[in-house]
């Protein structure tokens, strides 16, 4: 693959990019959905007997588990990815979202099941954490594989952006269900609405994913033989990578959920604030984030992607302290402030991610290595971020500077492990390696 582009080819990486973006705005759609209500409304239909602190842990944990499963989801897809194609990965991950997410808005609550209830919940968000687990590295490898060299980034860049999207939706589609609907009604039934509504989208999703192409870099991968165990092969050669993949990604998930959930549970533990109001605000920064995020492939296509993760690391470990002293302000435009803040360092970040994670693989593993490190992080830093977060803040006897302290040092981390990672920018993603075990062990 060249720097130079053809019609076609600009054609078919377009159609790639915007089959991605749908998809991803689906997933994330429905996960964030389930995000939302776990801090506001999951804690008192499915766990009524606890005390508002213990039922707000117990809720978000239910949201923890899926991340414990993307993992497994992860290995799962990415298997599939790199043995039959990155189209198989896309629609299968994209049905267990759908089945998932329309079962949850059918779900009894405690009130009618008793304990059944939280446990079929957890058991419904397990399986969305493990479709989930395929759908990122799925959508940024085909998009990657189909791009012109000197655009990866700006193109791929539009995963992450539409998950923006995504979330945008959920909680518009959240407020306006809060806005028109009676407290009592909202909790009796409105919540569901948005889980069954998700089915018309899943839909659509399925009808342009069925008709989107293969890339030619899995074909040279299958014209070659592609790996009968790509973990194996992960392992052997690529274990390195999937540390500083799993390192990198630390700061941005971290900060991703203390934003875009935590932040939901802390306006009711703050004295002050409104989980409305929250939510109200959170929508906005989005909203005003996604008008400039775009740009950050761009800029990762020309400077390196290196320099632009750095970058974002570095603000995250700025931004920190002074994301929570604004929110703490309790007007609505200082918690804008302080959201978009947090925002700017997770978009720097997962931008540049999209391109950067898959280009440090080899095609005939690229699905199987980002999903690993990817998800594994997302699970073990992602999903526990707003349980740790509370937890850290009741440590803190209710302050957040704790929180922050914590954010400082996992952006750190991912900072270093940017640092060492490899510069791929003037690489092409079009390169096979080859597929013998003993010639890529020699190779690695």
């Amino acid at each position: 693959m060249t720097n130079s582009s053809s019609p076609d080819q600009l054609r078919t990486v377009r159609r790639a990019t915007l089959i991605g973006m749908i998809g991803t705005i689906i997933e994330w759609y429905d996960f964030m959905i389930y995000a939302t209500l776990a801090a506001s409304v999951f804690n008192v239909l499915f766990f009524p007997a606890l005390d508002p602190v213990t039922g707000t842990i117990a809720s978000l944990s239910t949201f923890a588990a899926g991340f414990l499963s993307r993992p497994l989801g992860g290995i799962v897809f990415g298997h599939f990815g790199d043995r039959l194609g990155r189209k198989t990965l896309l629609v299968w991950s994209l049905v267990l979202m759908g089945v998932a997410t329309a079962l949850i808005g059918l779900l009894p609550t405690y009130a009618s099941i008793g304990v059944a209830a939280p446990v079929l919940l957890t058991m419904l968000r397990i399986l969305q954490g493990f479709a989930l687990g395929g759908e990122w590295s799925g959508a940024t490898t085909m998009i990657v594989e189909h791009a012109p060299e000197g655009r990866r980034a700006f193109f791929a860049s539009f995963v992450p952006f539409s998950s923006g999207i995504g979330f945008l939706a959920a909680l518009g589609t959240t407020l306006g269900l809060r806005a028109s609907l009676s407290p009592e009604a909202f909790l009796a039934w409105g919540w569901r609405v948005p889980f069954i509504a998700s089915v018309i989208l899943i839909g659509i999703g399925m009808y342009l994913r069925l008709r989107v192409e293969e890339t030619r870099t899995f074909q040279q991968v299958a014209e070659a033989g592609t790996v009968q165990l790509p973990l194996v092969r992960l392992l052997r050669t690529q274990w390195r990578t999937v540390l500083l993949t799993f390192c990198m990604h630390l700061g941005t998930t971290t900060v991703a959920f203390v934003v875009a959930t935590f932040m939901l549970s802390y306006a009711t533990l703050r004295p002050g604030l409104d989980s409305t109001v929250m939510m109200a605000a959170l929508a906005t920064a989005t909203a005003i984030n996604l008008c400039y995020a775009w740009t950050v492939g761009i800029l990762a296509d020309r400077v390196g992607r290196r320099r632009v993760f750095a970058l974002g690391c570095v603000v995250l470990m700025v931004i920190a302290f002074p994301m929570f002293w604004l929110v703490d302000t309790a007007v609505f435009v200082g918690i804008v402030a302080g959201l978009l803040l947090g925002l700017a360092a997770q978009y720097l970040c997962n931008q540049v991610e999209a391109s950067y994670l898959s280009e440090l693989f080899p095609p005939e593993v690229r699905c199987t290595g980002v999903n690993l490190g990817y998800q594994l992080c997302n699970a073990i830093a992602g999903g526990t971020a707003p349980v740790v977060a509370v937890l850290l803040m009741e440590w803190s006897g209710g302050e957040p500077w704790s929180i922050s302290v914590y954010l400082v040092v996992l952006g750190a981390i991912s900072l270093v492990a940017g640092l060492l990672a490899k510069e791929t920018s003037p690489r092409t993603a079009a390169v096979v390696v080859d597929a013998d075990p003993a010639r890529a062990a020699a190779q690695a």
